[in-house]
C-alpha cells in the first residue's frame, strides 16, 4: 500500500486449488475516500458435491472491489459476487455486490 494504490494477495485458498495455481490477486487505487479496482481471480470452477465433486474448468474472472476503511485491526469495503457463473465456459451470467471485513489471523 502507498498514498495511491492498494494491493493484496490472498493467502486463504484452498491447499487443492492453490496446488493447481488458483489465486486471488486485488489492485485498487485511491478514489477520494474509498479504494476501488478489481479481484483478478483464477481457481478452480468444482461442480457437484461430496463424492462427486469434480473440477469442471479453470476459469479467469475479474470482479470489482470497493474498499471503504483500512486500519491494523481491520479493512472493509464491499466486492463484486458471482451469483450465477457458467463452469463449463467460464462465463459469469449474474453478479452481485456483498459487504466484508477483512481481520489479520491471530
Amino acid at each position: 500500500m502507498d498514498k495511491s494504490h492498494f494491493y493484496a494477495q490472498w493467502m486463504n485458498l484452498p491447499p487443492a486449488s492453490a496446488q493447481r495455481g488458483a489465486y486471488i490477486h486485488t489492485a485498487c487505487e485511491r478514489k477520494g475516500q474509498k479504494w476501488t479496482g478489481t479481484s483478478d481471480i483464477y481457481m478452480p470452477c468444482v461442480v457437484e458435491e461430496g463424492k462427486s465433486e469434480k473440477v469442471a474448468n479453470i476459469c479467469h474472472v475479474s470482479l470489482g472491489i470497493e474498499i471503504n476503511s483500512i486500519s491494523n485491526d481491520k479493512i472493509t469495503g464491499r466486492g463484486q459476487s458471482l451469483r450465477k457463473f457458467d463452469c463449463r465456459a467460464c462465463k459469469v451470467i449474474e453478479t452481485g455486490w456483498a459487504n466484508f471485513e477483512w481481520v489479520p489471523a491471530k
